[in-house]
């Protein structure tokens, strides 16, 4: 996996933006909730991030490799699988390594940059891998996201996380619903995204109907450059207009 390390502090800082926010109560012993950002909208599927990350990882440790890029890039598939189980899968517990992992990345890509990286041996980091990997899978069961894989999935849209940085910023068009439908409007892809969180949501019992209008009330709207509606008919493009057939 090619990774593209940030140059500067401001860009450091809009690479670590998460899948899923954290909100906390006022009082310090509040449980910490989490939401979708639309913010966030990306064209990968999480899975295949997190796959190739680790195997990436694993390949890599056992040669000569620089590990830098990886490494970085591994970090944030842990974080990503470590926010989900918290999530969704009802382990409180897991707050403080979140946060603690959280702060892992940008640390670590400020040092790969100053070339001052220390690397952990592998056998350190296994168990956090797997146990990544278990929370993805318990978290697509769950949730019944068996098409995380296909194109036109847009609950997997929510949930991906592009690692690979020159794809990162490409302007969203359009999106496919799972019906097979093509929105490219700011408002009828928001509208799609909300009902996607309403269908999320019921399946979390501490969230009551109320907590839920609330919650819709104040998403962030997805900000979308102009439509380019034409990409759709470009062949080797997906329906967000990236190129399919880039490595």
């Amino acid at each position: 996996m090619n990774a593209l390390l940030p140059t500067d502090a401001s860009q450091v800082d809009k690479n670590q933006r998460a899948v899923l926010q954290r909100t906390i109560g006022k009082k310090r012993s509040a449980i910490p909730t989490w939401r979708l950002r639309t913010d966030a909208l990306l064209d990968a599927p999480f899975r295949e991030d997190l796959n190739a990350c680790i195997k990436n990882y694993w390949d890599l440790n056992t040669g000569s490799t620089d590990l830098r890029a990886t490494e970085c890039d591994a970090h944030k598939v842990v974080v990503r699988g470590h926010c989900l189980s918290a999530s969704w899968g009802g382990r409180s517990s897991l707050h403080n390594e979140v946060v603690t992992l959280e702060n892992e990345p940008r640390a670590l890509e400020l040092a790969v940059a100053q070339g001052t990286v220390p690397f952990e041996p592998l056998g350190a980091k296994r168990r956090v891998y797997e146990e990544a990997d278990q929370h993805l899978r318990r978290y697509d069961y769950n949730l019944h996201l068996t098409c995380l894989h296909t194109e036109g999935d847009s609950s997997g849209r929510l949930l991906a996380w592009l690692l690979r940085k020159e794809q990162q910023h490409a302007p969203i068009g359009a999106i496919c619903l799972n019906d097979g439908t093509v929105v490219s409007s700011q408002e009828e892809i928001n509208n799609a995204f909300k009902d996607d969180y309403t269908e999320l949501y019921r399946q979390q019992p501490a969230c009551d109907a109320q907590q839920l209008e609330s919650f819709l009330s104040e998403a962030p709207l997805v900000k979308l450059q102009a439509p380019h509606m034409a990409a759709l008919d470009e062949p080797g493009r997906n329906c967000c207009g990236h190129n399919t057939n880039s490595s």
